[in-house]
């Protein structure tokens, strides 16, 4: 029972709201660094152990907005395969998928290939902050995944 209450208390403070996190836009972006780059830019995974003992892993954009949450791991080395299957399933538009939460604001999660959740975003008040929380994932996981080649 403690271990549940701890599990919510580290899911709820995942949970809490982004008023909106923007994301660069596709075309258009000049040279210049532009707050939205620096967002990206500094944006990063981290993994942590939770209040329960359980391991999770957060995307931070560059200003400190958590992006996207992960479910729990019993290993840090599990959370860290998640972490880095974010940055390859993040590339693709088509491994997220909004949702509909039961207050009736909006959420992403981020699939696999195999279809399963690797990690969810927090809540969105509108739709379009939700689908710009995945353009500002999508972007990050782009500049992750060239600075790893």
């Amino acid at each position: 029972m403690i271990r549940n209450l701890y599990a919510l208390a580290a899911l709820a403070a995942l949970s809490v709201s982004i008023a909106a996190c923007a994301a660069p836009t596709e075309s258009g972006e000049s040279e210049e660094s532009t707050e939205d780059d620096l967002t990206v830019k500094s944006g990063h995974l981290e993994t942590f152990q939770g209040q329960d003992d359980r391991w999770y892993f957060r995307l931070v954009a560059g200003n400190e907005q958590i992006v996207l949450g992960s479910q729990s791991y019993s290993r840090e080395s599990s959370a860290k395969n998640g972490a880095q299957s974010v940055v390859s399933n993040g590339l693709d538009a088509d491994n997220f998928e909004l949702r509909e939460a039961a207050n009736g604001s909006t959420y992403f999660v981020l699939k696999a290939a195999n279809h399963q959740v690797i990690g969810q975003s927090e809540q969105y008040s509108t739709r379009s902050n939700a689908q710009r929380g995945v353009r500002t994932v999508r972007a990050i996981c782009t500049y992750l995944s060239r600075a790893q080649q």
